[in-house]
């Protein structure tokens, strides 16, 4: 059995990559960083804060890594960088999976609500347009 042919991506292509990657990633921080001190103003925000703000801090500082490889090729730097990426995308993951749970969560109690309520208000709808004589 043949081994499949790695394509190696050149150091100076990783290093312009991490390079261009570093300001969006700061940037990215910065708007969750913000995003987390509004949300924290509120009363049902300041749940979910504490997240956005870790992301927005695990974003800047993996720009900051990113931003040092760049200019130094420095091997640690950019396992900063993947263990920063690799966290964040973790916490996004998990998120993402309780809010599909959520969702269908509300959408069952949705349906039931529709399926056991709803045909009474849809004959007091009716009622009302029957006394309207159009």
């Amino acid at each position: 059995m043949e081994q499949p042919v790695a394509v190696q991506t050149t150091l100076p292509e990783s290093r312009t990559n991490a390079r261009a990657m570093s300001g969006w990633l700061k940037f990215i921080g910065i708007v969750s960083l913000v995003s987390g001190i509004l949300q924290a103003l509120s009363i049902v925000g300041i749940v979910w804060a504490w997240l956005t703000i870790w992301v927005g801090i695990l974003l800047n500082q993996a720009g900051s890594r990113a931003r040092a490889y760049a200019d130094n090729g420095d091997e640690a730097a950019l396992n900063a960088l993947t263990a920063k990426l690799k966290t964040t995308f973790a916490i996004i993951g998990i998120l993402t999976i309780i809010s599909i749970g959520i969702g269908l969560i509300a959408g069952i109690v949705w349906v039931i609500i529709i399926a056991t309520g709803g045909m009474g208000i849809m004959s007091t709808l009716l009622e009302q347009l029957k006394g309207l004589n159009f």
